[in-house]
C-alpha cells in the first residue's frame, strides 16, 4: 500500500507544479535553462563549465552564439582530486599544480575561447569569462593557472579575468534582465 500512497502523492505533485508552471513567471519551475537561456547567461562573457569523471574530461563552452563541448583528454579525475589534496595539505605544492592546470585545462579552454594572449593596451574592456568548475576541480585555483616565473604571457591571469558561478542557473538568478529561470 505504500507505493499507492507514493504515486497519489507523486501525481499531486505533478499536478502542483503544472499548476504553478502556468502563473506568469514560473513557465520552467524546477527545469533546466533551456538553450536561449544558456546563451543568454553568456552574453556578454563565456561561461565554461567543467566537469571530470571516471569516464571523460569535459568543458561545456558557452558563448552567445552557442554551446560546444571540449574534450579535455590531458586531465583525470584522480589527477584533479590528487592535486586538490596535494594543496590542501601543502601549499608550497601550489607550485607544481598552476603549470599543470595550465596544461591541462586552463590553456585549452583560454585557446578555445581565442584567448591565445593577454590583451592589448587597446583593447577598450579586458577579456572576462565565468568559470563553474564541478566536484574537485571547485578545490583548484584554475583562475591562476599558469607559468607565473616565466613572464610570457601564459597565465590566466594575464589573458582574461575570471568570476566563479555555481551554475549557469544562478546566473541567470542574479542576471533578471536576462529573464526568468525560476
Amino acid at each position: 500500500m505504500k507505493s499507492e500512497a507514493r504515486r497519489r502523492a507523486e501525481k499531486e505533485l505533478d499536478d502542483l507544479v503544472k499548476k504553478i508552471r502556468q502563473e506568469p513567471g514560473f513557465e520552467r519551475l524546477l527545469l533546466p535553462p533551456s538553450e536561449e537561456q544558456f546563451m543568454k547567461a553568456a552574453d556578454p562573457d563565456p561561461v565554461v563549465v567543467v566537469d571530470v569523471s571516471d569516464l571523460r574530461c569535459d568543458a561545456f563552452v558557452v558563448t552567445r552564439d552557442g554551446i560546444r563541448l571540449l574534450e579535455l583528454p590531458k586531465i583525470t579525475l584522480d589527477g584533479v582530486q590528487g592535486k586538490a589534496r596535494q594543496i590542501q595539505r601543502d601549499s608550497v605544492s601550489l607550485g607544481s599544480t598552476l603549470p599543470w592546470l595550465w596544461d591541462v585545462l586552463a590553456s585549452p579552454v583560454l585557446e578555445a575561447l581565442d584567448f591565445t594572449s593577454p590583451p592589448s593596451s587597446a583593447d577598450s574592456r579586458e577579456p572576462h569569462m565565468w568559470r563553474i568548475p564541478v566536484g574537485p576541480l571547485n578545490f583548484l585555483p584554475v583562475h591562476a593557472a599558469g607559468y607565473h616565473g616565466k613572464q610570457t604571457g601564459e597565465t590566466a591571469l594575464d589573458r582574461v579575468i575570471s568570476s566563479y558561478g555555481s551554475s549557469i542557473k544562478s546566473l541567470l538568478a542574479a542576471r533578471p534582465t536576462m529573464g526568468s529561470c525560476s
